[in-house]
């Protein structure tokens, strides 16, 4: 991933200035919360972010409890912290959010 940009489109439409900051041929991760019975505008936001050319694929983790027991659930580590080799619990989601390859992650983890 050459560049990534963290925007929380949480019950919102995905604006064009969020979806157009992507670089060429990137991955786009979409983090949601499954409480919520209007899935409409996750949807919407899924598609309109597939007919950006500069995105090449959009990734989807479901959020049941916490981001942190989604990861373990989703990929081949014990805790979260050992996907970014994060010093402590608290700091995984910074480090997750600063991970300058966050694809490669992932996949290093086997994510599914």
């Amino acid at each position: 991933m050459r560049g990534k940009a963290v925007k929380d489109i949480k019950d919102r439409y995905a604006s064009d200035p969020t979806r157009k900051s992507h670089k060429t041929q990137c991955y786009t991760v979409l983090v949601f919360d499954t409480d919520t019975d209007n899935t409409d505008i996750l949807f919407e936001n899924i598609e309109l972010l597939k007919r950006e050319t500069a995105i090449s694929k959009v990734l989807c983790i479901t959020q049941v409890e916490n981001l942190e027991d989604e990861i373990v659930r989703s990929c081949n580590v014990n805790t979260a912290k050992e996907l970014t080799n994060s010093k402590s619990t608290s700091s995984f989601k910074s480090d997750f959010i600063r991970a300058s390859n966050l694809k490669g992650t992932l996949e290093n983890h086997d994510f599914c």
